[in-house]
């Protein structure tokens, strides 16, 4: 990965100096990196622009933290006001948390490791032993795909059908591009593991060949991410290191991070506001707050007045260093489901444990909090900001959430629901790197 900063003035990402300044949680500038299409790109000196046709995905790492939530939680109504989620970084893979047997998921009292961060081969992680999550070691953080998954294939998006989609695309993570959709849960997990050269055999082993389209190597894991590693993120945003925390959003709604609005599905567009009902085909404003009454015919860019708050708005810092559309854009799968009902998704075989959430206990669509795993965002933070708030059940088995561009007040990070894992016009889904 090349780490990267942005250059406001020239609206372009260069090779940042990581002696001279990389990241500053603390002011929600969030560590970036990026994958280039060209060995050319990836030995350039700091302060080199590395032109967008180049980059083929964009990441955000996720450091490793323990966190408090102080109150409203488990809601059964609207929480106009959600609080500010504490928020405690940890070094290395150091676990300074309370074991989840003293620190309960109704506890607002102590400061719990969050689970997506958790070796689940060795830690009782959840509030109940029949559920399951964790990766196969600790780990000092992770890297998400900053926007949505999409692929360079347009006729999947274009004239979708089950030949054009559901087999693994080519996909890339930057703006401007459809977020990939019409593909099975089992297909869009295959999809991201090509980053790094992956492949599932029959038995749900999976191994990784590396990959000299991206640059990555075969010792870093994709995956589709987790319910509980959206968990993570929704949590950091909604702390002081998270849009939040960011003092240029000053109203409780305008805490709320933006929808995006573009009913063509494009990637790191933003209403400009919190979410509401609503959309236009490009969406109102780009992520870098250029707004999109006028786009370019090829790259699909928006070139209108830049206001750059109404971009930046609908990422995860309020910054453009931060997450997008985890708040509409398309719905997405997470690979989180209810003992292992595989349904549409055309799994024969469900991957390797430490690659999803398993829930079980009474079936239900409602959230309930022995069946949730404490840090997944559903029973902790249920109903905040209005989002939706529904469970994986025997009869819809797998998660997807932040809720997609139709959705009003509804959508947001926080925003959980249910569906059969096949392939939706409406669902995409994201892309996770272990390094």
């Amino acid at each position: 990965l090349i780490p990267v900063v942005y250059n406001e003035e020239e609206d372009k990402w260069a090779v940042a100096d990581t002696e001279a300044g990389w990241y500053d949680y603390d002011k929600q500038i969030w560590a970036n990196a990026v994958t280039v299409n060209s060995e050319k790109y990836r030995n350039l000196e700091p302060g080199t622009a590395i032109p967008m046709k180049r980059i083929n995905s964009m990441w955000v790492w996720i450091p490793r933290y323990k966190y408090k939530i102080t109150g409203s939680i488990g809601k059964s109504s609207n929480v106009t006001n959600p609080p500010q989620i504490e928020v405690m970084f940890e070094s290395g893979t150091a676990t300074t948390g309370t074991q989840l047997t003293s620190c309960s998921i109704t506890s607002t009292t102590c400061f719990y490791t969050h689970p997506a961060f958790r070796d689940g081969n060795t830690q009782t992680l959840t509030s109940s032993t029949s559920v399951k999550t964790g990766w196969d070691e600790e780990l000092t953080g992770f890297w998400v795909g900053k926007f949505e998954t999409g692929t360079d294939d347009t006729t999947c998006n274009n004239s979708p059908s089950s030949s054009n989609c559901n087999k693994e695309l080519n996909p890339i993570i930057k703006p401007d591009v459809p977020s990939l959709r019409y593909q099975t849960v089992s297909t869009l997990f295959k999809t991201s593991l090509v980053f790094a050269g992956g492949t599932m055999a029959a038995d749900g082993t999976v191994k990784f060949n590396g990959s000299d389209t991206y640059g990555i190597p075969s010792t870093v894991d994709t995956h589709m991410m987790k319910n509980t590693e959206w968990g993570a993120v929704a949590y950091l945003s909604q702390s002081k290191y998270g849009k939040n925390g960011n003092s240029n959003y000053t109203t409780t709604a305008d805490k709320e991070i933006y929808k995006n609005d573009s009913s063509d599905y494009y990637t790191g567009r933003s209403s400009g506001q919190p979410p509401t009902s609503g959309s236009s085909e490009n969406g109102t404003y780009s992520y870098n707050g250029k707004s999109c009454d006028t786009t370019d015919s090829t790259t699909k860019e928006c070139t209108g007045t830049k206001d750059i708050l109404k971009g930046t708005g609908a990422s995860t810092t309020g910054t453009i260093y931060g997450i997008y559309d985890m708040s509409g854009g398309a719905g997405e799968y997470t690979m989180g489901n209810w003992a292992e009902t595989t349904k549409s998704s055309v799994f024969t075989k469900f991957p390797e444990q430490k690659y999803w959430d398993k829930y079980t206990g009474s079936s239900s669509s409602s959230i309930k909090k022995e069946n949730a795993i404490k840090g997944d965002a559903t029973y902790e933070t249920m109903k905040w900001y209005f989002d939706n708030a529904y469970f994986a059940s025997s009869a819809d088995p797998w998660f997807y959430r932040g809720g997609y561009y139709g959705n009003s007040s509804t959508a947001g990070v926080f925003y959980s629901n249910n569906f059969y894992g096949d392939a939706s016009s409406n669902n995409s889904f994201r892309s996770v790197l272990i390094p």
